[in-house]
């Protein structure tokens, strides 16, 4: 086993349609001693508009991330790299974030997008989650940073409060190396270590469940009760909340629903039956981590809601046979228009016919692959075939599908995502960028990100000259 310890600079928070602008990571053995290290620029794609926050945070330039390699090329040798067998992939915060740029990226590039989380002895993990186990059982190993809000998990003020940073933040392999010194620290407590990476098998979780103790005052229930661990719970909560096991999704099987029981609200939201105020859903192997009641305890104030509130529960168990049921079956509702980038989800997965035209795509020389946008057999692939095509080598560009979609994708028309969210036009970049010019926080440096960034969106859009005036 060898852990490829990874990370991230995009050019906003969407993954589905910003992309990875830069890609850094260093390969350990299971004793953290490198072994090698990768670090790849991705070049900006003509229909991705980049976030002005993030040229902002990541202080590169509309010219810097024009430079690059291609995305298609590079995301084939990331998939690589992922999907050597034995790794694990583990960065920080990278289960919400990372990992699913790199799901989103595989997927329009015609790749598996799963095969990193469980073929050939592959997985994922992340350090935030362990970080929050380690606070509440080694907190004497780290040195813990105060915020604006408390402790702060930041990983530029972790790393800084521990000695583990090298180099600026937001630069991906200067946040891969203060990750694998950050991560070194905590090896030093090996069989927490090891405990932390077990939450992250999937396999795992139905055992945990197992575990938890069976709620006693409803008689013939199989409800649990647990401690969730997670980040964003907050320092005042010490990231942690009693939880109330309710069920195994049906439509998405790696999915569990849970009771929140420190809601203050609980009884009223649940009367009103107001459920997805209530509901706090999990996936198997994902970020949140759960344990018996007793480890770690929950605040004094925190037990006595959660005890109010499973005393009501209790004698009125209709209430919570209902919130299970309408858990059980909940089913997202479809998206009308989901562009095909973001079809991953409600499209499921590729069938093992359509897996064998996208290896054979990749497989074949360079110049047969326009000639091979007819064979594949369902139609997504085919416009994302073509859009591999025109975004990477400029072939295909001149196809009226792509024109449109590139008309759509810069402002003319709406794309939406599996959510409804709606991608980030010119005219919405622009108006970030006024934003982002007005905070009073930005060096010289950073301005002058921000006023190569407009200019370059100008250069191509008949709108917003009046703009340059804002901007100075």
């Amino acid at each position: 086993m060898t852990f490829l310890f990874y990370d991230l600079e995009t050019t906003g928070t969407d993954p589905v349609f910003d992309q990875v602008c830069q890609f850094a990571a260093i390969r350990t053995d299971h004793s953290l001693n490198e072994i090698e290290r990768f670090e790849r620029f991705i070049r900006l794609r003509p229909d991705v508009i980049p976030s002005a926050a993030a040229l902002v945070k990541t202080q590169r330039s509309i010219s810097d991330i024009l430079r690059g390699e291609l995305e298609y090329e590079v995301m084939r040798d990331i998939h690589r790299l992922v999907n050597t067998p034995g790794t694990i992939s583990i960065g920080y915060n990278s289960l919400d974030f990372d990992d699913d740029f790199l799901r989103f990226g595989f997927y329009r590039n015609l790749l598996p997008p799963y095969d990193h989380q469980w073929r050939n002895g592959c997985g994922r993990a992340d350090l935030l989650p362990l970080v929050v186990l380690y606070r509440h059982f080694a907190s004497d190993l780290l040195e813990w940073p105060e915020g604006d809000k408390g402790i702060s998990l930041r990983l530029e003020d972790l790393s800084s409060a521990n000695r583990c940073a090298d180099g600026r933040a937001h630069n991906a392999m200067a946040d891969v190396r203060a990750c694998l010194n950050l991560a070194r620290r905590m090896h030093e407590r090996l069989n927490l270590w090891q405990e932390g990476m077990w939450y992250f098998c999937r396999q795992n979780f139905a055992t945990t469940i197992s575990k938890l103790p069976i709620l006693p005052c409803i008689d013939g229930s199989d409800y649990r009760i647990g401690v969730m661990l997670r980040h964003r719970f907050g320092s005042a909560k010490n990231y942690v909340a009693p939880v109330l096991f309710l069920c195994r999704s049906e439509p998405y099987p790696n999915k569990t629903y849970w009771l929140q029981l420190d809601r203050a609200n609980l009884r009223e939201k649940m009367v009103a039956r107001e459920w997805d105020a209530v509901l706090t859903s999990k996936t198997d192997g994902d970020q949140r981590i759960v344990r018996p009641p007793t480890s770690p305890r929950v605040s004094t104030d925190m037990a006595e809601i959660a005890n109010a509130n499973l005393v009501w529960l209790c004698n009125e168990p209709a209430y919570l046979d209902n919130l299970r049921d309408y858990a059980r079956a909940f089913r997202w509702p479809p998206v009308p228009n989901v562009d095909p980038d973001a079809s991953l989800y409600p499209r499921g997965f590729r069938s093992g016919q359509e897996d064998v035209e996208c290896r054979h795509f990749h497989d074949s020389p360079p110049e047969q692959r326009s000639a091979l946008l007819q064979d594949f057999s369902h139609p997504i692939d085919r416009t994302l075939a073509l859009r591999l095509l025109a975004r990477n080598y400029d072939e295909r560009s001149g196809d009226r599908e792509y024109q449109e979609y590139l008309g759509r994708a810069r402002g003319d028309g709406p794309c939406y995502d599996h959510r409804g969210c709606r991608k980030r036009t010119r005219k919405d970049a622009l108006a970030e960028l006024v934003q982002e010019v007005e905070s009073p926080e930005l060096d010289d440096a950073q301005h002058t990100i921000l006023t190569e960034m407009r200019d370059w969106i100008e250069s191509s859009a008949v709108f917003g000259r009046s703009l340059s005036s804002t901007m100075g």
